[in-house]
């Protein structure tokens, strides 16, 4: 009888088994996204740490974490994407409000949701313009400035078509304002992205 009962477990187990690897086998790896890739929504924050403020002078860091949606991509192996997660950290020298207008380069990694599965992207912008109206805000790449993108959706040409932009809740003189006691963080709150 316990041979009969054991028996009977082994064939009960074996169709498990075989489903186990069949969804197993069935899981796809992410793939490297062709062509481009636009995103018509950006919203987020930056964070600078310590504070920013009027003639400050210790080292600073910002961290820039925004998620962009409204995503279509074009000539892409990629069919839908349904919004991205980027984040980016930049040094600066000092915690000086007037650094912030001051360009730096910004490495911004982006993971996506997407159908199929695309493997991430890092924009690799060499400088950004600031943007004072009608609210703070940046334009990446800035006017002498260069991008590239590494991953999915470098376009035809290496991400070199890249552009983006972001737009914070403050004007400049509610950031003036902010600055006298300390800026901890600004709400991105517009923006629109474009990976080619």
């Amino acid at each position: 009888m316990r041979k009969a009962f054991a028996f009977a477990g082994i064939t009960l187990l074996l169709p498990l088994g075989l489903v186990t690897l069949i969804g197993v086998g069935a899981a796809s790896a992410a793939v490297v996204g062709t062509g481009s890739v636009t995103c018509t929504k950006t919203v987020g924050t930056i964070k600078f740490v310590p504070a920013l403020k009027n003639n400050g002078v210790s080292p600073e860091t910002t961290t820039v974490t925004v998620t962009v949606s409204g995503c279509k991509t074009t000539g892409s192996n990629i069919k839908t994407v349904t919004k991205g997660a980027a984040k980016a950290t930049i040094k600066s020298a000092n915690n000086s409000c007037t650094g912030l207008s001051q360009s730096k380069p910004v490495n911004l990694k982006i993971t996506w949701t997407s159908s199929p599965a695309a493997s991430p992207s890092t924009a690799k912008f060499t400088g950004y313009d600031p943007v004072v109206t009608p609210k703070l805000g940046f334009s990446l790449p800035g006017t002498t400035h260069t991008v590239t993108v590494v991953g999915s959706f470098p376009g035809s040409n290496g991400g070199t078509s890249t552009h983006a932009t972001a737009n914070t809740t403050l004007t400049a003189a509610q950031f003036g304002t902010k600055c006298k006691t300390g800026v901890s963080s600004m709400k991105i709150a517009t923006g629109t992205s474009t990976l080619s």
